[in-house]
């Protein structure tokens, strides 16, 4: 089953036993800017999604089309996580889907100590962890997603390589006395075409949970599991129910957040702006969920 799909399962199921339809909670506010999708509900929960670039610029049907989502059930916009197409209105329309289901995840990651039944620990900790715990000097690094984490990563690892759907973006040209050159010059920047190559030499898969809304985190997970490495998958758009992350065995960790004012992350989002992910850790505190056991079931 799609990843995104098991997510919306695991929430449904929980939904349908705890109240009737009718009042399950609702989308309240849509917040959309360059880097995010935000979606607040009813009961004041909020969640996120990272936007891919291409899907961050609205029409006049695109706004339309949002405001007929206010007041509708946010499990029902959830289902747009894998049921919309590609394009730069379905990657849109797939992060607000993913926005609505970390907003209904909210109280079970409120409450991660019920997560031992399904053989999952975790820790009051962010990425640094995984820089600090699971990144080596020796270790070569495939990290899929260039995003600020990547700097953290390459100045311990040995190697970094970075598979990216707009690697072009990411470049830069480094001009001095001694020439031009291009950057970045700490990681091997590669489209994303090259991701299974990419794969083959690492021991360790660093995967951004952006990869939910552009629709390729299972088909990385499957490469990552037919050249048995270790992935880690991490970022805010990773602020879902954990337990479908650890259905695949590659899987040893995920870190992300969980939202503890709502409204405050609505506000940040709002704002929009370079460099508004500083501000999470007013609204947010940071988690670490990882393999103890048995992982492999959902109920």
């Amino acid at each position: 089953m799609k990843l995104s799909k098991a997510i919306y399962s695991f929430l449904a199921s929980r939904l349908t036993q705890g109240q009737a339809r009718a009042n399950h909670p609702r989308i309240e506010t849509i917040a959309v800017n360059g880097g995010f999708t935000g979606v607040l509900i009813d009961n004041q929960d909020a969640g996120l999604a990272m936007n891919i670039r291409a899907g961050n610029s609205l029409n006049a049907s695109d706004v339309e089309l949002l405001r007929g989502l206010i007041g509708v059930p946010a499990l029902e916009v959830g289902r747009l996580a894998f049921e919309t197409p590609g394009g730069p209105q379905g990657f849109l329309l797939t992060s607000l889907g993913i926005a609505a289901l970390s907003a209904l995840s909210q109280p079970f990651l409120r409450e991660p100590g019920c997560l031992t039944d399904y053989g999952i620990g975790w820790r009051p900790s962010g990425f640094q962890e995984v820089v600090d715990r699971d990144v080596s000097p020796c270790s070569v690094v495939t990290m899929v997603g260039f995003g600020g984490a990547v700097r953290q990563v390459a100045q311990k690892a040995k190697a970094v390589y970075v598979p990216e759907l707009a690697p072009d973006l990411f470049r830069s040209l480094i001009v001095n006395r001694n020439g031009a050159r291009q950057g970045p010059c700490r990681v091997h920047l590669l489209p994303a075409q090259e991701v299974g190559e990419a794969l083959s030499g690492a021991d360790l898969v660093l995967i951004t949970a952006c990869t939910l809304v552009s629709q390729t985190l299972d088909q990385i997970l499957d490469l990552c599991a037919s050249r048995a490495k270790p992935a880690i998958i991490y970022g805010p758009t990773a602020s879902l129910v954990p337990h479908p992350f650890f259905l695949h065995p590659q899987v040893t960790k995920v870190t992300t957040l969980r939202v503890t004012n709502g409204v405050g992350l609505m506000e940040i989002l709002a704002e929009g702006g370079v460099g508004q992910e500083r501000f999470f850790g007013e609204v947010s505190e940071n988690l670490t969920f990882y393999r103890t056991g048995d992982g492999n079931r959902l109920n």
